[in-house]
């Protein structure tokens, strides 16, 4: 197999990989239950207006690297220069990382105003 085959099915894989961190990442705003949003103990209600906002925001912000992998990778495979793919993928890996910490952090920076007042 040619190096430029080796490339794109890692980048096959690593689509694969994105997409189920994405199915597991969408549920965790509300893994500790429906009165908590990350880390912000959060008041009755709270998903009903506000929080559903905070949520979806949160949601689309997962995205934000798909929307700059496609034009790129869509550049590479019209180039020809498939040994490109490597670097694309080592640099969306950062992306991916550095997007998740900043969204889960802006997220709760937003909930903290509507949280319960701590007694």
């Amino acid at each position: 197999m040619h190096m430029d085959q080796y490339a794109v099915i890692m980048y096959v894989f690593f689509w694969v990989v994105r997409i189920r961190g994405c199915v597991r990442r969408w549920p965790q705003p509300l893994l500790r239950g429906p009165e908590w949003f990350f880390n912000v103990h959060v008041q009755p209600g709270f998903y009903e207006v506000e929080g559903r906002k905070l949520l979806h925001r949160y949601r689309m912000r997962m995205f934000i690297p798909f929307a700059v992998d496609i034009p790129l990778a869509i550049a590479i495979f019209l180039s020809g220069r498939l040994e490109l793919l490597n670097w694309l993928i080592l640099g969306l890996c950062a992306m991916i990382h550095i997007n998740h910490s900043y969204s889960v952090d802006l997220a709760e920076r937003q909930a903290r105003p509507l949280a319960v007042p701590e007694a």
